[in-house]
């Protein structure tokens, strides 16, 4: 699995078992520092540790403690617990400081479950707490401490969400008629998936490029007179584009954390063996979705003490889309000597119904080791298939059978493929007056109103570093440049020179007549409004963050709202002047609760709002008991009473898109992530287990009626496997 990748001959260097025990650590004490706690204080932490019992399996977990482990963990059989149980042994037992264990996950609400977990039984004897943490949030930091490295004078800042649209439609303008044409209907969404997958890879654009014309080498030289396949590595311009925008902007995002990162450690030996110091045991949660490049990280972070506890099933994995390799967790052993291998088989969750129904679904896939999860609660009542004429009567009956159940709400989830074809199901739950959160996908793409106000913000704030918010409104507000200006301002800023330096100095005159005209009225707008939006000037005027935006989205959209009439409501322009009220209203009910804490700026209210994009799937506020209404990924780690799966038709899941590749091997691959996919949903229900399916609208005017082929294994356990 890691072939050509620096850590090779580290990860695979030759273990040798420990087996001389030096003092009470089992190896040399310089590489495991021993803590000082008192003996009382770490024996009561070990003994409310232990009071929770652990199965054989699971003690086995925690008796190994030196070496690389492999946990195969299927759903229910506790492998938080136990990783929990393990680190607290660590602790207590062998005596390693806290800071000195790392444990990583997935989601924030994952690290946050451990983390919440572990002090639950540590208070108030031990204060230390080891590091839990996202693979996004761990590299964070090392780019905090090094990112001089790569000629950052301080640590890049992560592009926002908002401005990534616009620089992915603007790479798409690098690429041929013809590639844009290869791209599908959604161009926008292809890009944007091939450059975080490359990137996933550890993939520059230069590499990319590379491999771009080592493939199409190689298509003339074994198919010269066919027609040669689609080029993986299609649209590399377009990635350089992007990367060269975001250079520009000395920002990244999301998933250069993780790239850079790993230039990082790899391009400094120091800094690696610094970064190698920091931890003597690392765990891996869910390492069945870990890509290529995280998996780099951790092997390289591990590779001195070669203490990596991996957890997880490649039954659940789901997240191939992102970049996940199963196949990473499936030879880890491989890659790691004398690693010991721990299978986790008694789901505590489930009753034995619906683990002998999942047990039988998953028994189809045709790449996997034969393994079945053994229930601990017997019997059970069977999970029922439910077929109904139409989406709308599946939707009543769901939120009836919600509403008579006699389960807690909390307890309660409807689980969906996906979210954009449900709107009937919440309709039903609004009729019945059933409280539910919506957990799934929300769309985060912004209409263009927010996205112009947004940037207009951010130029406000800070002209001379607003890079993104310029690129986007000299694009596709009342300000944009012709196509041959916009490429006379990029070549400036090719050069290091700021947009706000090109709109306001002497290069503003080497523009055309009416982009000078919008330089100079766009730039002469931002100042007015970035002098008003002076905290020391706003105290002094008692202006609020929130007048000053309204005045601001007047002046960048003064065909629609106009200051004698803030509130009309003009027919051709309805939804635009109601997007921009909402922007309005939404900062006022921001600055009625954060002016008395801290000084208020657009920096940080932009800084708020991204904050809330980035938990919209999550509940607003605790209170009144509601229903779970999500996806299936959403679900993953959730566990509920009563789990009602609805739409449950061929080409939802599997889903349509698994069902079209042309290749035979892609579409098996497809469905088999499909069918993990199944598996996850229905090992969510811990008592009852509803399997729904409907007619449903699959793409567009596609209509499939017939029930997913993954009833039918439910049913039936696949002998040849």
């Amino acid at each position: 699995m890691l072939e050509n990748t620096p850590l090779n001959s580290a990860s695979n260097a030759t273990h040798q078992p420990r087996t001389e025990v030096q003092g009470d650590f089992g190896f040399d004490p310089d590489i495991v520092r021993r803590n000082h706690y008192p003996q009382k204080s770490l024996d009561a932490v070990r003994e409310r540790n232990e009071s929770t019992k652990l199965n054989p399996e699971q003690q086995q977990v925690v008796d190994i403690v030196y070496g690389p482990k492999k946990v195969t963990a299927g759903p229910g059989t506790g492998k938080t617990k136990t990783v929990i149980s393990d680190v607290i042994n660590k602790i207590t037992v062998h005596r390693v400081q806290p800071p000195r264990i790392c444990c990583l996950t997935f989601t924030n609400n994952a690290a946050n479950e451990m983390r919440n977990r572990y002090k639950a039984i540590v208070k108030p004897e031990i204060s230390q707490v080891p590091t839990f943490s996202t693979f996004h949030s761990l590299c964070g930091k090392i780019l905090d401490r090094h990112s001089h490295v790569l000629g950052y004078d301080t640590r890049p800042k992560i592009v926002r969400s908002k401005y990534q649209k616009s620089l992915i439609t603007h790479a798409l303008e690098s690429m041929t008629p013809g590639e844009v044409e290869g791209f599908g209907k959604k161009p926008e969404r292809e890009l944007a998936s091939r450059i975080g997958r490359w990137k996933n890879e550890l993939l520059t654009p230069e590499q990319v490029y590379e491999k771009y014309v080592d493939v199409e080498r190689r298509h003339l030289e074994e198919n010269y007179y066919g027609l040669p396949p689609k080029n993986p590595y299609a649209g590399y311009t377009g990635y350089k584009n992007y990367q060269d925008n975001l250079n520009s902007g000395a920002a990244i995002d999301v998933d250069d954390l993780i790239l850079k990162a790993h230039q990082i450690l790899t391009s400094v030996p120091e800094i690696l063996k610094l970064e190698q110091d920091r931890f003597d045991y690392v765990n891996v949660d869910e390492f069945q979705d870990t890509n290529k490049a995280q998996y780099v990280i951790v092997s390289l972070l591990a590779a001195v003490h070669k203490n990596l506890c991996v957890v997880g099933d490649p039954d659940q994995a789901i997240y191939a889309f992102r970049g996940g390799d199963a196949q990473i967790f499936d030879t880890f052993e491989k890659d790691w000597e004398d690693t010991n291998v721990i299978n986790l088989v008694t789901n505590y969750r489930s009753t034995a119904s619906i683990v002998e129904k999942a047990n039988n679904l998953i028994s189809w896939q045709t790449r996997r080791k034969p393994r079945k999860v053994v229930a601990a609660t017997p019997g059970g009542k069977d999970p029922e298939i439910l077929r109904f004429e139409s989406e709308h009567e599946q939707a009543v009956w769901i939120a009836e059978k919600c509403a008579s159940c006699g389960y807690p709400l909390d307890k309660i989830a409807i689980i969906v493929r996906n979210g954009s074809e449900q709107d009937p199901i919440k309709a039903a739950l609004e009729e019945q007056e059933l409280p539910f959160i919506d957990y799934t996908s929300k769309d985060k793409r912004m209409s263009e109103v927010m996205l112009n106000s947004y940037s207009l913000f951010d130029a406000i704030h800070e002209p001379s570093k607003a890079h993104f918010a310029f690129f986007n409104l000299l694009r596709s507000s009342r300000f944009s440049l012709s196509k041959s200006d916009q490429d006379l301002v990029h070549n400036y800023r090719d050069q290091g020179i700021s947009y706000w330096e090109i709109l306001t100095g002497e290069l503003s005159s080497r523009l055309s007549k009416d982009g000078q005209e919008k330089a100079a009225a766009l730039s002469e707008m931002v100042r007015k409004f970035h002098h008003r939006a002076d905290p020391l000037i706003r105290a002094e005027s008692k202006d609020t963050i929130a007048r000053i935006a309204k005045d601001a989205m007047r002046e960048l959209y003064p065909e629609i709202a106009t200051r004698k009439d803030w509130t009309s409501l003009d027919s051709q322009h309805h939804l635009k002047l109601f997007q921009m009220q909402l922007i309005y209203r939404h900062i006022v009910s921001w600055e009625r609760k954060k002016k008395k804490n801290r000084v208020l700026t657009f920096e940080t209210f932009l800084g708020y709002d991204e904050y809330l994009l980035s938990i919209q799937n999550m509940p607003r506020e605790k209170g009144i008991p509601a229903l779970s209404y999500m996806t299936g990924h959403a679900s993953k780690g959730t566990e509920f009473e009563l789990v009602i799966h609805a739409n449950c038709s061929e080409g939802i899941i599997p889903s349509i898109y698994a069902l079209e590749s042309p290749i035979p091997e892609e579409t098996t691959k497809a469905i088999e992530e499909e069918r993990n996919l199944q598996y996850v949903i229905m090992t969510r229900a811990e008592k009852e287990l509803y399997v729904c399916s409907a007619p449903s609208k699959v793409d567009k005017n596609v209509v499939n009626s017939g029930p997913s082929r993954f009833i039918m294994e439910m049913h039936h356990f696949n002998q040849a496997h």
